[in-house]
């Protein structure tokens, strides 16, 4: 049996000796169905007394328990409760919907791992880009830990110390510089970037609306990206091209190709035999391989011509002129060619009472470009070239494509390098010219 007391609730009411077990059930209305029961054990919770859509009769439903839930939250799901009623929505219902959907949403949110999403991305995107392989290792190596996280649960904070750290550790190929890996921090920024831009793209299959880099500034974290400025001496390219003739092929002839021709590392180590045209004497690198999207010529001139000839024939495996599996793949860890590159260029130039500075294979292609300034090579054919884009409206109006210039420009160099390999006899080996007291 249940006693009911018409009251107004309040939290001193609650709390009073009233509200203490009984003997039996007690309810104290406040008015349009809302409640307060004290169950004859002491249990104590809010209820709604109302007609529920599909009831015939009013029936006490428990809106929450007391104290877990407070008066002012039971009048706020109470209020939320008639109006679903009038419109003729059994609460109850609503609300394993609301749970359903809540339990679904959680579990879409753990479905949608950075690592499931970044393997779409992987596909969809990268696999478009000549550089996407390298982005994606990159990507792999430095967010290996979020992985297994859901994207929404990658904040601000977590892209800023990953950043952050990435920024302090230290450059093993410049360890006398003391700037750490700036450079490589910028450049994870960026990809990380372009990522979750994607993501917000595509709102509908991932729920992420606001990419966590939104208001994180590289230059504020880690300072202005500083662009690279070494070039290799000429004492320091004949140790080079040395220590390439040591290493052998496919990787010493691999960075020979870099000296001779100032193509970008890719471009050179992705070098296929159907790219070149012994006959007419060129090597043309496929648009989808270069970074501009336009195909680039190369004039075996004849030093690039004996480079060519020097290597073994086209394998029966595949087509990758420099590989170490018969031409199915390209050569690859570079990191390791360099480390053996390093080696051999100690030696050399301690042997010339000459120290060794670190440096980039990128480095070589700068100092490629130097030299060709240093011969008095006009600018737009240096640019040729690199394959550099033409700025401004050069690249509309001047369509030339420079082959003749870029094929004398590079017998140039080649020349320069002969000399810098084989110099001309010093000081030491002149005969001194007579004085005319000798002659006297």
């Amino acid at each position: 049996m249940t006693t009911k007391q018409q009251v107004t609730l309040t939290d001193r009411f609650l709390k009073s000796s009233k509200c203490k077990p009984q003997a039996k059930a007690y309810e104290h209305m406040e008015g349009d169905g809302f409640g307060f029961r004290i169950q004859p054990g002491g249990a104590k919770s809010f209820i709604l007394f109302k007609r529920f859509p599909g009831s015939t009769n009013p029936v006490r439903r428990t809106i929450g328990h007391y104290p877990a839930m407070s008066l002012a939250q039971a009048r706020e799901k109470a209020g939320q409760w008639r109006e679903l009623i009038a419109k003729g929505i059994d609460p109850a219902i609503e609300e394993k919907r609301l749970v359903s959907a809540a339990i679904a949403a959680e579990k879409a949110k753990q479905a949608a791992t950075f690592g499931a999403a970044f393997a779409v991305y992987e596909r969809r995107k990268l696999a478009k880009l000549r550089t996407g392989k390298t982005i994606a290792a990159e990507l792999r190596r430095e967010c290996a830990a979020w992985f297994d996280l859901p994207l929404a649960d990658i904040d601000r904070r977590m892209v800023k110390n990953l950043i952050l750290a990435i920024a302090d550790r230290p450059d093993s190929r410049r360890p006398t510089q003391g700037q750490g890996c700036a450079a490589q921090a910028h450049q994870t920024f960026a990809f990380i970037r372009a990522f979750f831009n994607w993501i917000c793209d595509n709102v509908d299959d991932y729920g992420v609306e606001n990419s966590p880099c939104l208001k994180l500034k590289p230059i504020a974290l880690i300072g202005r990206r500083v662009t690279g400025r070494r070039v290799l001496s000429d004492v320091e390219i004949g140790a080079l091209w040395r220590a390439c003739e040591a290493l052998g092929h496919p990787n010493g002839n691999f960075v020979k190709l870099l000296l001779l021709s100032a193509v970008r590392r890719s471009e050179a180590a992705c070098m296929q035999w159907r790219e070149v045209d012994l006959k007419d004497g060129v090597w043309i690198i496929d648009a989808e391989r270069m970074k501009g999207g336009e195909a680039h010529l190369v004039s075996l001139v004849p030093d690039l011509r004996e480079l060519i000839d020097s290597l073994p024939p086209r394998g029966k495996g595949g087509d990758y002129v420099f590989s170490n599996s018969g031409g199915l793949l390209p050569i690859q860890g570079f990191n390791t060619i360099k480390q053996r590159l390093d080696k051999l260029m100690k030696a050399d130039l301690a042997a010339q009472g000459v120290g060794f500075e670190p440096f980039r294979l990128h480095d070589v292609r700068r100092s490629v470009r130097t030299q060709l300034s240093k011969l008095r090579i006009s600018g737009e054919v240096c640019e040729a070239i690199l394959a550099h884009a033409k700025p401004g409206l050069n690249k509309v109006y001047n369509l030339h494509e420079y082959q003749d210039e870029k094929a004398e420009a590079l017998t140039l160099w080649h020349a320069k390098l002969r000399a810098i390999l084989t110099p001309e006899p010093g000081p030491d080996n002149v005969v001194p010219w007579p004085t005319r007291q000798a002659c006297a």
